[in-house]
């Protein structure tokens, strides 16, 4: 009779810690706890990072200064489409696509998420020339990093 109230105790115990660990997202995973470590890593290490897929939850915004951790300017942060992703009309500057660049070039821009999305992206040193010391963010679509890491790449 112990025997079998222990394992109903264990199934209960299994279920509520599955029900929890179901609504807690994979570490990693989610763009509000990738991507600004990935642009520290670009600043203090400069190298490029890439990733295949970070997932941009619904109604999330990542300003500049969430995305430099105060690591450095704002103003230094770019963010780019891939050219595929823009012609998918995932990513671009208007409020009908999934990632939405916000700001001004040169002033610190960011993402506003319209759309629940994956997408790939590389962060690095900005290829521009007339840009040195500034950063750029590039969004691509899901698992397609070569095009993605290109933009990079100049």
């Amino acid at each position: 009779m112990m025997l079998v109230i222990s394992v109903i105790v264990a199934i209960a115990i299994l279920g509520i810690l599955l029900g929890f660990l179901g609504n807690v997202s994979i570490i990693g995973a989610e763009a509000t706890q990738v991507l600004p470590g990935m642009v520290k890593d670009v600043y203090s290490q400069g190298t490029m990072k890439v990733e295949k897929s970070i997932e941009f939850k619904d109604g999330v915004v990542l300003e500049a200064d969430k995305l430099t951790q105060d690591s450095f300017s704002d103003i230094l942060i770019y963010v780019q489409c891939s050219e595929s992703a823009e012609k998918a009309e995932i990513c671009g500057d208007s409020d009908e696509n999934s990632l939405q660049i916000i700001g001004d070039e040169g002033e610190g821009q960011g993402i506003a998420v319209n759309k629940k999305y994956s997408a790939s992206v590389a962060v690095c040193e900005h290829p521009d020339s007339d840009k040195t010391g500034a950063y750029l963010i590039v969004l691509g679509i899901k698992n397609e990093i070569t095009e993605t890491r290109d933009v990079c790449l100049g």
